[in-house]
This record gives C-alpha cells, structure tokens and sequence, in this order.
C-alpha cells in the first residue's frame, strides 16, 4: 500500500454571515498567507456569493462550496439550489446533512442521502 503526504483540511460554513466586501477579502487575504503546501482551506459561504469568490480563489488550495443542495436538477424548487447550478459556478464542495438543516427544517436521514447522492 502507497502512502502518501496527508493533507490537512480546514472548512468554515460561513452561515450568513460575512459581507460580500469581507469575503472577498478573506479570500486574498487567505491567498496572500503562507500556508503549507498540504493544507487545504474549504470555505462554504453564502450562495449569493460562490461564483465571485470560486473566481478568486481558482488557482489557490482555496475550495469553495455550497452550504446547501436539493437533490432534484430542476424545477419549481424556488431558493434551492441544484447540483449543476453548484458546479456551473466551479464551487466544488458541498455540505450535506448540517445539524442546522436537520433540526431547523426538518431535514430527514432520507432527504440528507438524496442530496449526497445528487451531490
């Protein structure tokens, strides 16, 4: 068995939180630190916001993701958000089964396999 450099990775679910001015300068703020080559940053911030910052920290160790993903590629879902939509905009995570979403609205184990499958 190969064994290889183990990467370490850091999430932040930004929640809503966050300015658009903020995020932004999270971003080039995180791109101008001298983080170790194995270390992954994986920030999920607000959907508003993950095409722009996808853009500036393309090229970076910097993931972003969506906070959130309904398991149907369209339709009349109105505020979710589709798999293809996430990846149209290069956000390459997502979370699925949140705490938040399980307790505040009801998620079930069900939903939360349907998005991981669509994920």
């Amino acid at each position: 068995m190969k064994t290889g450099v183990r990467r370490r990775v850091f999430a932040a679910n930004w929640k809503m939180n966050l300015s658009y001015q903020e995020a932004e300068g999270f971003i080039r703020d995180m791109r101008a630190a001298k983080l170790p080559p194995q270390a992954d940053v994986l920030i999920f911030p607000p959907a508003l916001y993950l095409m722009r910052l996808a853009e500036l920290a393309e090229g970076s160790t910097i993931g972003v993701g969506a906070q959130n993903i309904y398991w149907e590629r369209s339709g009349a879902f109105t505020g979710e958000i589709s798999a293809p939509m996430i990846h149209a905009v290069d956000a390459g995570f997502v979370i699925c089964g949140h705490s938040e979403r399980r307790h505040i609205f009801g998620e079930s184990a069900e939903m939360v396999a349907r998005k991981a499958r669509a994920a």
